[in-house]
């Protein structure tokens, strides 16, 4: 086999799983065996995290380099826009790799038409061709090459039984029977939170073979197995679970017993010195509904069956992991690849009795797995504790990939009257992207890249805008136009219950905080686009 000037990547990307759900990451109960060689192979990051806490934002940083600040795709149902700024697959094809996306994507809205937005009438499919609306009526049965710099596209959008696209249009056709197994939300015994037809537990009766995250495997082997001999490929393997709704077939939707798996973080913490809106009198007042995260309604009997079946999504997805790595081992293309593994957020799941995403920074929601494998190049078997983040996913692929991020339009930046003695652009301090590679950590060229990072979050239903600071042994969280905060101590307070906003022992320890907080916000301006010439 002739050698590839370029390493093939594959990303597998989890969906709302928290970092700590791995077994390599010292989870007593969950089985992920797949992941943890990757992990035992490569570098464990053991503090990762997210940069914005929900699906749409984060993946258009991950497939952007950029903040939501920066890309504009600020929160779920905002669509982050073709050709504003180079993509990673994008670039990637330009440097001659086969891309490919199969599973979710999430870079612009599924609930888009009649029946989500009323006053969206007339929506043309190619405007939006993950939207749901589309794929139902027909309109739309498969998304153009191209889109984000894909080459293919085998999609999935939305989760569980109520998903759509080219998964569910196959099963439909090839296994009718299964597909109303599937939808209908059949369930092999009774749950104690069926009867929420969107977040409601079901033990699935389809079977295993027919489910999702088989079809994503096995559409993964065939369009590796298509590329030309010689060629590097970038592979996207994007799936739905563990995200709500909780319903994975047998065996997996027995696999955890409730009972005997770990349960919540701080589920008896009152959160009194918490914003108004951790707590659900806010929106009781405003008639509104929590959307995403809350202030959960649910017992704890609740949570824990939802939380052992999501167990058993995890561990499903870990199964569908280990046949596409074993599969690139039998076809000699495991040494010239390198494996990714990260999820797009994470999920308070019963923690501080507050459920799902939202802007609700506790560790739950904001950490995040990230596993890195190349045992061609890379330390085997490294666990790090430094910082990292999503918008250091980019950086870090161009650079094990050794493709450059282009300069925009193809027109030089102007570097300035004297550019040998007083650089314009130095690029330890202003890169294009303001995330880091994370290689220099790998090879131990490096111990840390970051001091600390920081986390954007604008909620539009909730009308709140937060910007968090992650140090090493703090994280703080500012709110536009509200004078209250959170200010927790990691190091003293693991489980985040004491908020030290207001406590005057933490006043010295804030105002730094808040420094850091201003150089983080400066970091995140857009600097893509540089000087052409002086004026």
């Amino acid at each position: 086999m002739a050698e590839k000037k370029h390493p093939n990547v594959v990303v597998f990307c989890t969906d709302e799983q928290p970092g700590h759900w791995l077994g390599c990451m010292g989870n007593p109960d969950l089985k992920t065996p797949n992941i943890d060689e990757l992990a035992e192979n490569g570098i464990l990051f053991q503090r990762a995290y997210c940069n914005t806490p929900i699906c749409m934002a984060s993946r258009a940083t991950m497939f952007t380099g950029l903040p939501t600040s920066v890309n504009g795709s600020r929160t779920n149902g905002i669509p982050l826009l073709e050709g504003q700024d180079p993509t990673l697959p994008g670039i990637l094809s330009q440097a001659g790799y086969e891309t490919m996306s199969i599973g979710k994507l999430h870079l612009t809205n599924w609930e888009i038409g009649t029946h989500h937005a009323p006053e969206y009438t007339d929506i043309p499919p190619y405007q939006f061709p993950e939207s749901e609306t589309h794929w139902r009526d027909g309109t739309q049965d498969h998304i153009p090459p191209g889109y984000f710099g894909l080459n293919t596209i085998d999609f999935i959008g939305n989760h569980g039984w109520y998903c759509h696209g080219d998964y569910t249009n196959w099963l439909k056709a090839n296994h009718p029977d299964q597909y109303e197994k599937f939808v209908s939300r059949e369930t092999s015994k009774p749950s104690l939170c069926y009867e929420d037809a969107r977040y409601g537990n079901v033990y699935a009766t389809i079977d295993d073979k027919y489910y999702y995250n088989e079809w994503i495997k096995d559409r993964t082997i065939a369009r590796i197995d298509a590329v030309p001999q010689g060629k590097p490929f970038f592979a996207w393997v994007s799936f739905p679970d563990p995200h709500w709704p909780y319903g994975p077939p047998a065996p997996y939707n027995t696999m955890y017993d409730p009972e005997k798996i770990d349960k919540p973080v701080a589920w008896d913490d009152d959160k009194a010195e918490m914003p108004d809106f951790f707590h659900k009198e806010w929106y009781a007042q405003r008639k509104m509904p929590s959307v995403d995260g809350q202030d959960t309604d649910r017992t704890l009997e609740q949570v824990m069956e939802a939380k052992a079946l999501s167990y058993g999504m995890t561990t499903a997805v870990d199964t569908s992991i280990g046949q596409i790595v074993q599969h690139l081992k039998d076809t000699g293309l495991y040494d010239d690849t390198v494996f990714i593994f990260l999820s797009d957020h994470g999920d308070n799941f019963g923690d501080h009795k507050m459920f799902n995403k939202g802007p609700f920074h506790y560790e739950g929601c904001l950490h995040i797995p990230f596993v890195v494998c190349y045992p061609k190049k890379l330390k085997r078997g490294l666990k790090s504790d430094t910082l990292v983040q999503t918008m250091d996913f980019m950086p870090t692929v161009l650079d094990l990939a050794g493709v450059d991020y282009p300069v925009p339009n193809g027109i030089p930046d102007w570097q300035g009257f004297a550019p040998d003695s007083f650089p314009l652009y130095d690029t330890n301090s202003l890169s294009r992207l303001p995330g880091k590679s994370l290689v220099p950590v790998m090879t131990g060229e490096a111990e840390c890249v970051h001091d600390y990072i920081l986390v954007e979050d604008d909620d539009d239903i909730r009308r709140i805008m937060l910007r968090t600071l992650i140090t090493p042994d703090y994280k703080l969280g500012i709110f536009l136009n509200r004078e209250d905060g959170i200010l927790f101590d990691r190091a003293k307070d693991p489980e985040e219950r004491h908020n030290a906003w207001n406590d005057p022992e933490y006043r010295e320890i804030k105002a730094k905080l808040m420094e850091q907080m201003a150089h983080a916000l400066l970091s995140n301006v857009n600097r893509v686009r540089r000087r052409i010439s002086i004026a």
